[in-house]
């Protein structure tokens, strides 16, 4: 859940922002929505999400306080670092083969 409003938080941050020109990458329904409602003078819509992020985290927390597990040791995290660095080839490639397809 926390990696979920962490997430979440990252990508309206980045649309608020239009990060590396964002708004160029949505179809343009979507890009008018996101200046209309995000950029609004209003933080109805900033007030909304942080709510939620907020409630998603307090929820992880409070559901997991219960059940605490002993730390893991250093063999998973070894083994997520392997996962993570396959994820992160295996991404670059489509994204390489993408974009040679598209030229």
């Amino acid at each position: 859940m926390g990696a979920i409003a962490i997430g979440s938080t990252l990508a309206v941050l980045m649309l608020v922002g239009n990060i590396y020109g964002a708004y160029d990458f949505y179809p343009a329904p979507v890009a008018e929505w996101a200046h209309n409602t995000v950029l609004s003078k209003e933080p109805k819509f900033d007030a909304t999400v942080t709510l939620a992020v907020v409630s998603l985290c307090t929820i992880g927390v409070l559901s997991n306080l219960g059940r605490m597990r002993q730390e893991p040791d250093l063999t998973k995290y070894r083994r997520s670092l392997i996962y993570t660095i396959m994820g992160m080839i295996t991404a670059v490639v489509i994204a390489a083969i993408d974009k040679a397809t598209d030229d």
